[in-house]
């Protein structure tokens, strides 16, 4: 089963904030341009032809077993 162990794996120290570069990882992560976005675009974009393509798979392979 699952584990999760909230222990960093290097001790962390923070001398400054930086609010700059805070904002900067959030808007690659989770914003308009950022990792998310792309991957929904991208899934949006391919769904239709892989459930397609699936489903075609699938009516083949029914065929076949039924001969």
């Amino acid at each position: 089963m699952f584990m999760h162990n909230k222990r960093l794996q290097y001790t962390v120290r923070v001398g400054t904030t930086n609010p700059g570069l805070a904002n900067l990882m959030l808007e690659q992560f989770g914003g308009p341009q950022g990792e998310l976005a792309e991957m929904a675009k991208w899934l949006l974009e391919h769904l239709p032809e892989t459930v397609t393509q699936f489903l075609g798979r699938s009516a083949a392979d029914r065929d076949e077993a039924k001969r």
